[in-house]
């Protein structure tokens, strides 16, 4: 349990404050106060700029945005400083297209040929394709993390993550297959491994960052998501073997069948609707205790964190934004069936304009109404007892690698 400062002033507990630099006891060691304006400008500025070139600024777009981000980010007195180019991203992307293109060609032959050898096998095809962008998927975002950390730096001093994208790759297969064979009880260990890997490959200067935290940790902060999943699993079994077509024709019912089996389907459908949304809400819960988590496990030198990052008001940012995703393409939907018989061509012209419209301000509501109230909050409940530990570190000596984030940005996982 950590304690803050009594009544009359006097620091009780752990020391958790920031008495560098003048700080004041438990002030937090980042802050996020990037301003609104500039960023939507430049959301807007890349979009347009993207349809003109047929979507190649995006990279330098998306460079751009970052600078602008980073820069709002102040560790102490000293902000963020984001170095990475568009012309990389672009040369990333081009390698990653060399690799890939063959790769999913020989998959999707692979597959074609098993579909013809048995139409059962089919489905071995589509798991084997799954595998595979899965596999390229967990490497390209290993790829991802060391490209903005070899790109970031404060104090002129860079950030870098060793080891291999490969190994990460690796280790995300194994504990993937092992929690959906255990119905996901090995979820929170595949969770611990890939922070274990992560956070102890990651460097400032000359010194790693530390992660201690155990799988044991992790199993209350997941068993919630865990049980919803397990039960939500089991529902679609269920489902499928008490309520399928097949099943009320062999009884047969007639009429009767039919009625009994609309009426179970959406009693049924409408369970299993709550309980993914109850899941989903669960899994926000369990990241944000996993922040906690990691934070309070995490060291780098004499330097201890601590995270108090509120989940009720993580929650309400994801809640803000699904809503008004959910009322946007509402108001589409509904509209549809009155413009389809009032007039055709003008439907096909509102529904045109709304998908340009959708496109040139989804970015914008993610980024004021998610992203950026998820780093301020993060950055707002994150403490540090010893900020010296960073100050006084020296900088590692030698180039920081060469190459974009291709793989991440070909699989859309790099866009911010």
């Amino acid at each position: 349990m950590y304690q803050g400062q009594d009544q009359s002033g006097e620091a009780g507990g752990l020391p958790w404050q920031n008495t560098s630099r003048g700080q004041e006891a438990n002030s937090p060691f980042l802050e996020f106060d990037c301003r609104i304006a500039p960023v939507v400008g430049r959301i807007y500025k890349n979009k347009l700029l993207g349809i003109v070139t047929l979507g190649f600024y995006r990279f330098w777009g998306k460079t751009h945005l970052r600078r602008l981000l980073w820069n709002g980010t102040r560790l102490g007195e000293d902000r963020l400083e984001y170095h990475g180019t568009g012309k990389e991203l672009f040369i990333g992307f081009l390698i990653a297209l060399v690799i890939l293109t063959p790769l999913l060609f020989v998959v999707g032959v692979v597959s074609s040929v098993l579909a013809l050898t048995a139409p059962a096998l089919e489905i071995i095809g589509s798991l084997l394709n799954f595998a595979v962008l899965f596999a390229f998927w967990q490497f390209a975002r290993y790829r991802l993390w060391r490209y903005r950390l070899s790109r970031t730096s404060w104090r002129s001093i860079r950030f870098y993550l060793e080891g291999k994208g490969l190994r990460f790759m690796g280790i995300s297969l194994l504990w993937t297959l092992a929690s959906l064979f255990s119905l996901g009880l090995l979820y929170p260990v595949l969770r611990q491994k890939l922070l274990d890997y992560q956070i102890n490959n990651t460097v400032f200067g000359d010194q790693n960052f530390r992660f201690t935290g155990t799988a044991g940790g992790m199993f209350k902060t997941y068993l919630p998501f865990i049980l919803s999943n397990a039960f939500l699993l089991s529902g679609a079994i269920l489902y499928f073997v008490f309520y399928s077509p097949v099943t009320f024709s062999d009884l047969g019912g007639g009429e009767m069948a039919s009625y009994e089996q609309t009426a179970a389907t959406g009693e049924f459908s409408l369970i299993l609707m709550g309980v993914a949304l109850l899941s989903m809400i669960f899994m926000v819960m369990g990241r944000v205790h996993e922040i906690r988590f990691m934070a309070a496990n995490m060291s780098f030198g004499e330097a201890r964190f601590r995270s108090e990052l509120p989940v009720s008001r993580v929650l309400l940012v994801f809640i803000i934004m699904g809503v008004l995703t959910i009322v946007a393409y509402g108001a589409l939907f509904m509209l549809l069936p009155q413009l389809m018989i009032a007039d055709p061509i003008m439907m096909i012209v509102l529904v045109l304009v709304f998908f340009v419209v959708i496109y040139l301000l989804f970015d914008v509501l993610k980024t004021v109404f998610l992203v950026m109230p998820l780093m301020r909050l993060f950055c707002r409940t994150l403490y540090i007892t010893d900020i010296s530990s960073f100050e006084t570190v020296a900088a590692r000596s030698g180039e920081s690698p060469r190459y974009g984030e291709g793989l991440a940005d070909a699989l859309d996982v790099g866009a911010f």
